[in-house]
């Protein structure tokens, strides 16, 4: 037999075993306390107060054993949540992102170039493709006064989002907000950027045309997993090879979100061992955090060393 075969059936064997034994050391613990004599059937008499003393107190530590034991168990197949941060993010495949409505849009030029506006509406600034070289720039035309306010362009964020997969990104997935000031009506400057900088000819970018409401949970939560199983059923080209994508393989980022989306990529990791989401820390070194919420039990760790 199987060592998962043995792993599988190690804790119901020892919570029946140790079921029995709690139950009847309970029923001789109370015999033992009103003066009874303990397993009477296999003693012909009792023979003494000491004798019924002693086997009360191993009845008493039967019970304690019993309890123990049960315990443990009970903990190790009760359901667990933890988080589980990663040291480093890891260069995923397919990306979820929840945007924010950009304070500047993403403007194309006669030649082709992408600009974003300064907020002085004259001067302008020039992406240059250079993924890493652009987000420190953006950072520099701040400093020069680009954009009001105490930070840069709020799309550098998307940037530091997508900087750590972009050699390896082939699908992403953009939800947007509704309302006037929404994020969906910048979802093509978005949909740009990616196109720019992802290196891989075949980056497919899907833009979710249905409204998702950032600060309703349930709807956050539904979109979320609507694009995980939708992504779960496509298939990918890698040397020749035939490939579906995997949790391993989707990050979700919820840099541009609210607090609720934030909640939502959290409870749609709960039942996803493999699949992470992500934010984009605002200050300090701006970097990329990477997480996941796990719930599930020991026993289910067991079956999947």
């Amino acid at each position: 037999m199987s060592l998962n075969f043995f792993r599988l059936v190690r804790h119901p064997v020892v919570l029946g075993f140790f079921t029995l034994l709690g139950a009847l050391s309970v029923s001789w613990l109370a015999d033992g306390i009103n003066g009874d004599c303990l397993w009477k059937p296999l003693f012909e008499e009792c023979d003494g107060a000491c004798s019924s003393l002693s086997r009360t107190i191993v009845a008493f530590l039967l019970v304690m054993t019993a309890m123990v034991v049960l315990w443990m168990a009970a903990r190790d197949i009760l359901t667990l949540r933890h988080l589980r941060p990663s040291a480093k993010s890891r260069p995923h495949k397919v990306i979820i992102a929840a945007v924010s409505s950009l304070g500047r849009p993403v403007n194309v030029k006669a030649n082709g170039k992408l600009v974003i506006s300064w907020d002085d509406g004259i001067h302008e600034f020039e992406l240059t493709g250079d993924l890493k070289r652009d987000i420190e720039n953006i950072t520099a035309e701040h400093a020069k006064g680009a954009w009001r306010g105490p930070h840069p362009w709020n799309g550098q964020q998307f940037l530091r989002a997508i900087a750590p997969h972009i050699r390896e990104l082939k699908q992403v997935i953009l939800l947007g907000s509704p309302g006037p000031k929404g994020s969906h009506r910048n979802l093509s400057d978005y949909k740009r950027l990616v196109s720019l900088y992802a290196p891989v000819p075949n980056t497919q970018i899907d833009i979710e045309q249905s409204l998702v409401e950032f600060e309703e949970i349930d709807a956050m939560e539904a979109a979320f997993d609507q694009c995980i199983q939708i992504i779960m059923q496509k298939s990918y080209s890698e040397n020749n090879i035939k490939k579906f994508y995997t949790e391993n393989d989707i990050v979700i980022d919820v840099t541009g979100g609210q607090k609720t989306a934030s909640i939502a990529a959290v409870l749609a990791t709960l039942s996803r061992r493999n699949l992470e989401f992500q934010y984009v820390r605002t200050g300090g070194d701006n970097s990329v955090l990477p997480f996941n919420v796990i719930a599930e039990s020991s026993l289910k760790n067991w079956m999947n060393p």
